[in-house]
């Protein structure tokens, strides 16, 4: 009986740890495209997520190859438009977006991490199919979990010159909604976008100015790819010979571009074009996660909105971190590092937001990015972070911690 007793304990704690249930009991069917999708091995419930077997025939229906690297503990699902990785125990994925211009890959956190069963990996399969591009959904009224992935998005990188032509804000009307746009936002630092009757309408603002003088000039505008802009401006300063207006000014240039985009871009300083561009390396995730130092600075204020620095062995680190963001598909980019003449050191950062048509993961993200270059330790070092969306703009001047 005691021995009766002791295997019963037994069983529960197993299953108290290993809370698995296979998706046959619960007659869960499982459609990629419309299509019912028949599995040799069957998916299993783990902290209410669908796990599905890596070799189950799944990935090479949403057009994926899966590899298993047995020696790094890590899963590979390879798709058209991105790589997703995931590391067995590990609660976050990686998504690597082959046609970002950015090559960064995200970081995902995800609430249940990758198993081994039976010999056989299991994968969340919403993190995995949204990684890969796939909407996910669940039927409850019919026990369903219904995938859809778009296959007639061709994205094809491009990289060609913005044609755009300038608009004179002071002839704008009142009661034009353009005109109301623009007295919204031209007192602040940034570069906004607003798409009106397939035209898209740029607002490059260098905020407040002791003076007249200032101006704002465009150095390039590109398409980097389909339904993407970006824009290299410049503030330029008055010189010292020059007489202005002693009036408070807040310069800003109008442009429009035939199409529909989405625009990110930079704004530089005229004055920092006598300082010194410093080379600087974007630090591996991997990287950061092998340095038991380095991890804990990083994991300690990734989720913090600002730009944030130490030194450590001759190198000075910045994280540039974006602060929360409500859904995946966002990126951080260090744009350029210049040393001052001062021998202070700015940073120009730039956040990317997904593309209107991008299917992203719907989870609470806080993009980041580590670059490192030589310091010498006594140097200051700011920097300005630009939003890509204005309605969420993180503006210049985030305070370094």
């Amino acid at each position: 009986m005691r021995k009766l007793l002791l295997l019963i304990l037994s069983v529960s704690l197993l299953l108290s740890i290993f809370p698995l249930t296979a998706l046959a009991e619960q007659e869960v069917s499982l459609f990629i495209n419309d299509e019912e999708i028949e599995m040799v091995t069957l998916p299993v419930f783990r902290n209410q997520r669908t796990m599905v077997p890596l070799n189950s025939g799944f990935f090479k229906k949403l057009g994926a190859l899966a590899h298993y690297n047995e020696e790094t503990g890590t899963v590979s699902i390879d798709g058209k438009y991105s790589t997703v990785e995931f590391t067995i125990g590990e609660k976050k994925a990686l998504v690597h977006r082959k046609y970002d211009f950015t090559g960064i890959p995200e970081t995902i956190e995800i609430d249940v991490e990758p198993f081994i069963l039976d010999g056989e990996v299991y994968i969340p399969l919403r993190f995995a199919a949204e990684g890969l591009g796939a909407l996910v959904e669940w039927d409850g009224v019919n026990k369903s979990v219904l995938v859809t992935l778009e296959t007639a998005t061709d994205i094809i990188p491009v990289e060609r010159p913005a044609e755009y032509e300038e608009i004179d804000i002071s002839e704008l009307s009142e009661d034009d909604e353009l005109y109301s746009w623009v007295q919204e936002n031209r007192y602040n630092t940034g570069i906004y976008h607003k798409v009106l009757d397939n035209k898209t309408y740029v607002l490059i603002c260098a905020g407040e100015k002791p003076t007249g003088g200032y101006s704002v000039e465009i150095d390039s505008a590109t398409v980097v790819y389909p339904g993407k802009v970006y824009l290299v401006a410049k503030i330029t300063e008055p010189s010292p010979d020059d007489m202005v207006i002693q009036v408070i000014t807040y310069p800003c240039r109008l442009i429009v571009i035939e199409g529909e985009f989405e625009v990110d871009g930079i704004i530089e300083n005229s004055a920092d074009t006598d300082a010194e561009e410093i080379q600087f390396e974007v630090i591996d995730p991997a990287a950061i996660e092998a340095d038991e130092e380095l991890s804990e600075w990083v994991n300690g204020l990734h989720k913090q909105a600002g730009i944030h620095y130490r030194n450590k062995d001759g190198y000075a680190y910045a994280l540039v971190a974006a602060g929360q963001k409500n859904t995946g598909g966002y990126s951080v980019v260090t744009d350029k590092v210049v040393r001052k003449q001062s021998g202070d050191v700015f940073i120009y950062a730039t956040v990317h937001s997904p593309d209107p048509d991008m299917m992203v993961i719907q989870v609470i993200t806080w993009p980041y990015t580590v670059i490192r270059f030589e310091g010498t330790g006594m140097e200051k070092i700011s920097g300005t972070i630009q939003e890509s969306s204005p309605a969420e703009d993180i503006s210049d001047g985030l305070s370094v911690k």
